[in-house]
């Protein structure tokens, strides 16, 4: 193991030392905001049979694949959502489990941090709860990825201008079924001047800059299951988080992840993962389309982790190879100024040095 971890290292840098300079150099700057898409779990076997899934039809995102990233953490040569979230959000490996500290238990900053510094809106969206891993890795600093108190805590001290997804029970007191002992972030939201929304409706009906918005007590329903709720899909609420920070001159950093694509190959769920697959290129063309218009945003696209070793068979037929989270490679895709960036093979800790060289602050 310690072989490999120190292979692992060398690796890295010598991938780091390969990058091309002036690329770098030349994107340094270049963009305003970034959309960073985080389709938890997906990798190149996913990619594949989503294809079949439409009908050999082309994916939003097939067009501008860059290249592929390693995914190991610090103490594994395969990662959690904690490790790979802190990695992908700060530029530094650690151990699985951990947010937002190194393996030493020293906090890093993150990317949302920096932007935040940098004048610009921040924001994060999930289909999980709002505090599961990979959000809780951009905004917060937790030794146990468990602890989704502390991260609510931090949340709202962080002063996020958007948050969208569920686990609206960890903002919540105990005395109004909730999991804090006594403080009601949500009362403290209002106070602050935040718009309120709990439900799709509500949501559209949104328009200030500052809104947070917890569509359930704990996680938000699969995609295939919405239609018996009245909650947004994550295109909603990425389109109602991109009309709320492009409010600010400065710019924006906003994080969207479809967090559940992760929780369907862990059930080994063909449907679900199709389906929540697809819901994400729903919130994926949004932020393309508002790319497009805008012409100042890199959207970046990257799993945090392949789960479960999802694959066509020579029958043509989807099988899993496993229950759990995988180490192999996942593809990186990105579009936009300051995109010459990615490329090739890289590593899970570049991905934020490049987002935070081309909004021109320091990570």
């Amino acid at each position: 193991m310690k072989k490999w971890m120190v292979s692992s290292v060398v690796a890295t840098a010598v991938l780091a030392g390969l990058g091309d300079v002036s690329e770098q150099a030349e994107a340094q700057g270049e963009a305003k905001n970034v959309i960073f898409m985080i389709p938890d779990g997906y990798s190149s076997g996913y990619a594949s049979v989503y294809r079949a899934f439409k009908d050999e039809g082309i994916p939003a995102w097939d067009e501008h694949q860059v290249g592929h990233m390693m995914t190991h953490s610090a103490n594994n040569r395969v990662t959690d959502s904690a490790a790979a979230g802190t990695a992908m959000a700060t530029g530094v490996k650690t151990n699985n489990g951990v947010i937002g500290l190194n393996p030493e238990g020293e906090r890093v900053q993150t990317v949302l941090e920096a932007a935040k510094d940098s004048g610009r809106s921040t924001g994060l969206v999930a289909t999980s709860t709002i505090t599961h891993a990979t959000p809780a890795a951009f905004a917060s600093h937790v030794s146990n990825r468990n602890n989704e108190m502390e991260i609510a805590n931090q949340f709202y001290n962080q002063d996020i201008d958007v948050l969208l997804g569920g686990g609206e029970s960890y903002f919540l007191p105990k005395s109004e079924g909730g999991h804090q002992y006594l403080m009601n972030y949500m009362k403290r939201f209002e106070r602050d001047g935040y718009e309120i929304a709990r439900n799709a409706e509500q949501l559209h009906s949104v328009n200030s800059d500052r809104v947070v918005g917890l569509f359930a007590n704990n996680a938000m329903a699969p995609e295939r299951d919405r239609h018996e709720t009245d909650e947004p899909s994550l295109q909603e609420m990425t389109e109602a988080a991109l009309s709320a920070l492009d409010q600010n001159d400065e710019g924006f950093f906003l994080m969207v992840e479809g967090s559940q694509i992760d929780w369907a190959g862990h059930a080994n769920d063909y449907d679900w993962a199709m389906t929540d697959t697809e819901a994400f290129e729903a919130a994926y063309i949004e932020a393309i389309e508002f790319a497009k218009e805008d012409e100042e945003t890199l959207v970046v696209m990257a799993s945090d982790h392949d789960t479960g070793g999802l694959a066509l068979d020579g029958n043509d037929n989807p099988v899993w190879s496993t229950t759990n989270h995988t180490g192999v490679d996942v593809p990186v895709y990105s579009f936009g100024p300051g995109s010459e960036q990615f490329g090739g093979l890289m590593d899970n800790t570049d991905l934020p040095k490049m987002i935070a060289n081309a909004l021109d602050i320091e990570l």
